[in-house]
């Protein structure tokens, strides 16, 4: 079904970015393992840079938010949740942020992350734009 068919029906459309990968990161268990006293370097591991994924020239996911973005400006049912400007607000991306990690494992994010950031994005959105 397109964007077009479900507007014509009255029913909206919501659409989330992507968000990082951790492949590397997470099976080094650099990142998984949590802050360990003895290695104060750990955190620096846990980062990647934005542009990486976000580049409009050579980021990794520059198709899909070019592409999400015109499905969004075409279609006036359709929402986007950029769950990862939600993760990553910075030039940083980060494993853990806020004092709890953002993700069970490599690419999926962790209940806390939901509950506590994504969750009330949502919440808005709902409240904002789809009443």
């Amino acid at each position: 079904m397109t964007a077009n068919y479900v507007g014509e029906k009255g029913t909206s459309v919501i659409i989330q970015t992507p968000t990082p990968e951790w492949e590397k990161e997470y099976w080094s268990m650099i990142c998984s393992t949590g802050p360990q006293w003895f290695n104060s370097l750990q955190d620096s591991n846990c980062r990647i840079e934005s542009s990486f994924f976000r580049d409009n020239l050579k980021g990794k996911y520059k198709h899909i938010f070019s592409e999400i973005k015109k499905l969004t400006d075409l279609n006036s049912n359709v929402y986007l949740l950029d769950t990862y400007d939600i993760l990553c607000p910075g030039e940083i991306c980060k494993y853990r942020n806020y004092n709890f990690q953002l993700y069970g494992d490599d690419n999926h994010l962790s209940q806390k992350a939901v509950e506590r950031l994504v969750y009330p994005k949502l919440l808005e959105l709902f409240e904002s734009e789809l009443r």
